[in-house]
């Protein structure tokens, strides 16, 4: 097998790395850049110019006052926006006129379709297929595709059709010129590449609220983020009152700010978190002042869903990780993302549930910060996952975190400037040549599974291996653009009596798993006797009808099975066929 190509390989290749590219690593293609952004200004955030009544009723026109179907779809569950990046090499914040989002590569994800009044519905993606690209369409409600490693590929198509009237939409965004910018699906562990020349390091912001440069619904003036204040600086309307106290620094007991990110479909890894500020002040004598703005992470069991007249309330589970900043006088500045490394005794996390960030720090005695105000997202539609935004207002019994709608204003549903830079590895076979199940020969055989990761086998867990399953692990050349990894498993011969065997092997490490499924022999539906369900007959099946009989519950226990003289009834009758069974064989 050949070398794979190193990490500064990557911006040589045109399509993105496929399963084939195990023996063609070293194929030479055009580059392969980068989607690029732009960087943002004070002037890229207008503030805000409709009420928060107002762009209720925009959304609810555009979405409902129709005399025809309306198409729309929401991101799959766990994957979040990507509105913005900052990077290591360069000050500032660069951002997206329309979304990408980031996915694991190599499973496959559905988009939930949202459209009103349709009848049917017709899905398009033109997206990359190793050194190509392929067509996906689907008549489907929903639309289910998965994505191999690719900077920037394509979100799908939906068209929604009744009668002779049809609505089109696909995930998108406008620029400074109003015209229509298509949103992306970023496909790879996470931003960081190289060139020949420099190694550039890029951190990609992803939050559960969709936020890029200008609002599709909406007129193209107006920006992706408005501001709350408790002070005049960004007042522009009655929106601004007094109970809409800032995200920051305040007087009002509101000490923490908060966004929800619901269960991913796939694991990821949390790298850091960001804290998007528009505007940072000290106290002009304060020249030494260093303030420690602090983020904790915590999982959650629920995400309330939106209420119609009263804010939902939110209680944070278990601490997995957390973490601080500093920021210091010299660091005053406006529209900035503060990077807060997060983690757990210094292990980056592994998040498979809903989870909480809540910042805070702001308001701390003697960090002499005057104003540190973060935005919260304009667009204020429910997408189905629930309550996302909250404040932690500090009470006598505590901190008790309120959902901002209704809390801050009515029909608010959105989320303050808070986001995560994650890492989603993947974890896959050779699919050329491999699918994920083997059924393996009566007699027993050994057979090579190639695998392919982004991490090496140093950090890998394989569970869920049986007994009759031996698996001797061979890592191959790789780099940081992939891991080449064979996994010998070797079935032992299937024992005389038993018909079928099976069991589900999961390989993993941190933010991948893959399941593989191992068979053997031939699967026997309703094999009289075998009461529990272990592929044979013999005295454990006599025990497992017995407890039965004596009201055991035993667990696995096929009715069926047991019932061998078919009366519709398991009784002592079918324990006596059982023994006679096992005592005469080939009877």
């Amino acid at each position: 097998m050949k070398k794979l190509l190193t990490l500064a390989g990557i911006l040589a290749l045109t399509a993105t790395v496929a399963s084939a590219q195990f023996r063609n690593a070293q194929a030479q293609k055009p580059a392969q850049v980068p989607t690029e952004g732009f960087l943002l200004t004070d002037d890229a955030q207008p503030m805000m110019e409709m009420t928060a009544a107002e762009i209720q009723a925009a959304i609810k026109a555009n979405r409902t006052e129709t005399d025809g179907p309306v198409a729309r779809y929401r991101r799959p569950a766990g994957v979040y926006y990507n509105p913005y990046y900052t990077r290591d090499d360069q000050s500032g914040t660069w951002g997206y006129n329309a979304p990408q989002l980031h996915v694991t590569p190599y499973v496959p994800y559905t988009f939930m379709n949202n459209s009103t009044g349709a009848e049917s519905y017709a899905w398009r993606c033109l997206h990359k297929a190793g050194w190509s690209t392929d067509t996906v369409t689907s008549t489907e409600t929903d639309f289910t595709i998965d994505y191999i490693t690719a900077m920037a590929d394509s979100v799908p198509n939906l068209t929604a059709t009744a009668g002779d009237a049809s609505s089109y939409y696909f995930l998108q965004g406008i620029d400074n010129s109003n015209a229509i910018k298509r949103g992306a699906v970023f496909a790879y562990p996470d931003w960081q590449y190289s060139t020949s020349s420099t190694a550039n390091v890029r951190h990609a912001w992803e939050t559960p609220n969709y936020w890029a440069l200008r609002h599709p619904q909406f007129d193209a003036s107006l920006g992706a983020a408005t501001y709350f204040t408790m002070n005049n600086k960004y007042k522009k309307d009655s929106l601004l009152s007094a109970k809409a106290y800032s995200f920051g620094t305040n007087s009002a007991g509101r000490d923490h700010v908060a966004t929800v990110f619901e269960k991913p479909s796939y694991p990821y890894i949390l790298k850091n978190v960001g804290v998007r500020y528009q505007s940072l002040a000290w106290d002009s004598t304060a020249t030494n002042a260093i303030a420690e703005i602090r983020v904790y992470v915590y999982e959650v069991d629920e995400i309330p869903a939106y209420q119609e007249s009263t804010y939902a309330t939110i209680t944070p589970g278990t601490l997995i990780a957390e973490g601080s900043a500093s920021l210091s006088y010299a660091l005053s500045s406006a529209s900035a993302i503060l990077t807060v490394p997060v983690s757990n005794n210094g292990v980056k996390p592994e998040i498979s549930n809903n989870i909480m960030v809540v910042v805070t720090g702001y308001n701390d005695p003697d960090n002499n910060m005057v104003d540190f105000t973060l935005t919260v997202s304009r667009d204020l539609d429910d997408e189905g996952y629930g309550e996302m935004g909250y404040q932690g207002v500090t009470t006598s019994s505590g901190v008790v975190f309120r959902g901002i709608n209704n809390n801050i204003q009515a029909g608010w549903k959105t989320v303050p400037s808070i986001f995560i830079e994650t890492e989603r590895p993947w974890l896959t076979t050779n699919s050329s040549v491999e699918d994920l199940t083997r059924n393996f020969a009566a007699e027993g055989e050994t057979y090579k599974l190639e695998l392919f990761a982004y991490h090496n086998m140093s950090e890998w867990t394989t569970t869920g291996v049986p007994s009759w399953i031996n698996i001797d692990m061979e890592a191959e050349d790789g780099s940081e653009l992939g891991y080449s990894v064979n996994a010998n498993i070797t079935a032992q011969p299937l024992p005389a009596g038993t018909d079928y065997r099976e069991a589900t092997i999961r390989f993993a490490y941190p933010g991948a798993y893959l399941d593989y499924t191992v068979t053997q022999g031939t699967e026997v539906v309703g094999k009289p006797g075998d009461a529990n369900e272990d592929g044979k007959v013999d005295v454990n099946d006599v025990t497992t009808i017995i407890n039965y009989i004596l009201q055991k519950n035993p667990t696995p226990f096929n009715f069926n099975n047991a019932n061998v003289n078919g009366d519709e009834t398991v009784d002592v009758m079918d324990v006596t066929l059982i023994i006679d069974m096992i005592l005469h064989p080939n009877a």
